[in-house]
């Protein structure tokens, strides 16, 4: 449940502030590693299919 930010000190809102930046600099991290990680499998797929391909074709 969300704190009403309008009866929160100037102290709290700077704790706020901080941890939801350092929440979304972890989420940002945690999407480029899981593209990255998404990229690599869709490259793999890709190349058993170019392999598959070939074999069904006789190569």
């Amino acid at each position: 449940m969300a704190t009403d930010p309008t009866k929160l000190t100037t102290a709290e809102l700077d704790e706020r502030e901080r941890r939801l930046n350092a929440d979304a600099e972890d989420a940002k991290k945690a999407l480029w590693k899981a593209r990255s990680r998404y990229d690599a499998i869709c490259d793999e797929l890709r190349d058993i299919r170019i392999q598959r391909r070939e074999m069904e074709n006789g190569r």
